[in-house]
C-alpha cells in the first residue's frame, strides 16, 4: 500500500466505496480502517488526501449505519418473537408452505 502512487490509492479507496453501496459494509468497514491512516494521520498532506478523507468518513458512517441498523432489527425481531403466542409460528408455517410448494 505504501508503495502505490496516491493517484492509485484514490481509485482504489473509490472502487471500495462503490462495492460498499451493494449493501456490503463490511467492504465499507475494510475501506475505513485501510485507508484512515492516509486519510488523516499521513504528513506532509497530499493532493489526493482530501477526496480520500471524504470517502472514509462515508465509508464509515455507511458501516455504522448498517451494524446500528441491523442491531435494531434483530433486537426487535427477537422480543416480538419471544412475546408472540404462536400465531407468528403459524404464519411461518403457511409461508413455508408456500414457498415449498
Amino acid at each position: 500500500m505504501h508503495r502505490l502512487p496516491d493517484s492509485e490509492k484514490l481509485r482504489i479507496c473509490k472502487i471500495y466505496f462503490a462495492i460498499g453501496l451493494f449493501a456490503l459494509p463490511s467492504v465499507w468497514l475494510v475501506n475505513g480502517i485501510w485507508f484512515f491512516s492516509q486519510a488523516f494521520c499521513r504528513k506532509p498532506s497530499f493532493l489526493e488526501q482530501r477526496a480520500i478523507r471524504i470517502y472514509v468518513i462515508l465509508s464509515l458512517l455507511g458501516a455504522a449505519a448498517w451494524i446500528l441498523g441491523v442491531g435494531i432489527w434483530a433486537y426487535i425481531f427477537l422480543s416480538v418473537r419471544k412475546s408472540s403466542k404462536g400465531y407468528l409460528l403459524k404464519i411461518k408455517f403457511h409461508i413455508a408452505s408456500l414457498v415449498v410448494s
